[in-house]
């Protein structure tokens, strides 16, 4: 994978983020399930703070009808003393909507108001219960017949002295007192208060009492009624609000159904709150990490490394004063371009150096060439050798010079190919140069090859004036040369000429030719002796070697 020194920072910041952000993850997650197991904890809690407030409510007003029913008025079903007994009792009582005592029959034999003959309660649920039962009893959700207001009766068995039951004593607890008496305890924001008898009637709804009241659990949620156990469910209301509601199903001893609900939104609002900010600050810490990476790498990586890299490219370019200028006292990226200063130094010293001693070694090499050519001079001349060959070895001894000159002003590295014919191309003759044509793409030679392409050149201008195409006034040469994956071929073709004949016996000067290329250059030379003019291509393979040609930029 190929990132940018910008990726990797960044990339580099998003893991050091990680941690935290695992972290963040995991307090909310742990934060969550704590607060879920509180707010379970606080629905059933509620709910059973309620049933416990409704025991105590139905305990009193069990102990009120035990004491009214031992008064000997009651017991005795006696209409009048009855009547202003409880008339004065029930000024008392608020809690309560009236208290009625019925004969077996279910006739109503004393009440506050006087009663009527057409009033019977042998139908009533809570009148066969308390005879069946001969105990306390709960209803279930009624209108009094006689106040007309919601109720939820409570009744016992009035028995006589001989413990005989005689009747039934009635009392109808006020669901609007007692719903004003719940909601004196208060409820959460958004939450919820259900209490509905044994058949899952409501007898008591908060919020929202005026809509619920005397109707009816809906059958999703009848099951919980007779749960076998309290518990805790995460509900849709009938008012459309998410709950967490604790019941306490309905049992005997207290026949009435208790569900307290917990709004989920309001239960969380804190946390959620919480998770908004934390998150807010989560991105604005990845944003402040990232754009930080991004300065960061900008000012203290990429600028320093970008100084490094300037240096580079224009050392590579020829510029070698060029330096980074950075002190190892800034910092690692620093010190290295520090490194780098110093070995640029070391380097510039030893070029200084090197082009000091090729010069010193040119110098010597002119010199000793020089001597050369004076002693082979003069002893050809003592021993009576022909002029001719003498001036001939005096060219190539000079045609040798000049290629070793231009490698020098190359400092020995490599020498551009028309550079080195045009060197070769400059001991001719006066009036033939535009008889010579030239042309191929760029390309340097390293030293060994620039110095036998430039011998094998010499050769073959030296025959060409001589014996070839440039020896007449017609004749043309055509130098040309290619360059393919890095193998080159150049060819030397003369046409115009005299009429070409193919030698007898192989020269010095083909010899010569074959021996430079393929002994010091490592390439390889064709001669065909075409009746239209001589032909010779010279060939050097691609790839690294002695003979390695390196294209110019």
């Amino acid at each position: 994978m190929n990132l940018t020194l910008r990726q990797r920072l960044f990339a580099l910041a998003v893991v050091a983020l990680v941690p935290a952000i695992a972290i963040i993850v995991f307090n909310e997650i742990t934060l969550r399930r704590s607060r879920v197991a509180e707010t379970n904890d606080m629905a059933l809690r509620s709910a059973r703070l309620a049933a416990s407030e409704l025991d105590r409510v139905i305990e009193g007003v069990n102990g009120l009808l035990l004491a009214v029913s031992s008064a000997p008025a009651v017991r005795n079903l006696d209409a009048e003393n009855c009547a202003d007994y409880l008339s004065h009792l029930q000024n008392q009582v608020t809690l309560v909507t009236g208290i009625v005592a019925i004969d077996l029959q279910g006739g109503l034999r004393c009440s506050r108001n006087p009663p009527r003959p057409q009033q019977n309660y042998a139908d009533a649920p809570f009148f066969r219960s308390a005879l069946e039962s001969g105990k306390p009893t709960v209803g279930g959700y009624a209108v009094g017949r006689q106040s007309g207001r919601p109720t939820l009766p409570v009744s016992l068995p009035i028995r006589g002295a001989d413990g005989a039951v005689m009747g039934v004593l009635a009392a109808g607890i006020d669901l609007q007192a007692l719903g004003q008496r719940l909601r004196e305890r208060g409820l959460s924001p958004g939450g919820a208060l259900t209490i509905a008898d044994a058949e899952g009637v409501i007898v008591f709804r908060e919020p929202f009492p005026e809509r619920f009241l005397g109707t009816r659990i809906p059958d999703a949620f009848q099951r919980l009624v007779h749960a076998p156990s309290p518990g805790v469910e995460t509900v849709v209301s009938q008012d459309g609000t998410t709950r967490v509601i604790g019941y306490i199903p309905a049992t005997p001893r207290l026949p009435l159904y208790i569900s307290a609900g917990l709004s989920s939104d309001a239960s969380f609002e804190a946390i959620d709150r919480a998770t908004g900010v934390g998150l807010l600050i989560a991105l604005l810490g990845v944003a402040g990490a990232l754009l930080g990476a991004r300065e960061f790498g900008e000012r203290f990586v990429q600028r320093p490394i970008g100084r490094i890299l300037d240096a580079i490219r224009a050392w590579r370019g020829g510029d070698l004063t060029a330096r980074v200028g950075s002190s190892p006292e800034q910092g690692e990226i620093e010190a290295v371009g520090a490194a780098f200063d110093g070995l640029m130094d070391e380097i510039a010293r030893r070029h200084e150096e090197r082009d000091l001693l090729i010069h010193e070694l040119d110098h010597r090499v002119k010199n000793n060439l020089a001597i050369v050519q004076a002693l082979v001079t003069q002893t050809l001349r003592r021993e009576g050798v022909n002029p001719a060959v003498a001036a001939k070895l005096d060219d190539r001894l000079a045609a040798l010079a000049k290629a070793h000159e231009l490698l020098l002003r190359e400092s020995w590295e490599s020498a551009g190919l028309d550079d080195i014919l045009e060197a070769v191309l400059r001991l001719q003759p006066p009036g033939q140069r535009e008889r010579i044509v030239r042309g191929g793409p760029p390309v340097r030679l390293e030293p060994r090859a620039a110095l036998a392409v430039s011998m094998v050149m010499h050769e073959l201008l030296t025959n060409a004036l001589k014996y070839g195409a440039l020896s007449n006034e017609t004749g043309r040469v055509a130098i040309n040369w290619t360059l393919e994956d890095g193998a080159l071929r150049l060819e030397w073709l003369e046409r115009g000429g005299p009429s070409v004949v193919s030698p007898t016996r192989k020269g010095f000067g083909a010899t010569m030719i074959e021996r430079s290329l393929a002994g010091e250059a490592g390439g390889a030379v064709r001669i065909d002796y075409e009746p239209a003019g001589l032909r010779c291509v010279l060939s050097f393979p691609g790839g690294a070697g002695a003979s390695e040609m390196l294209a110019a930029e």
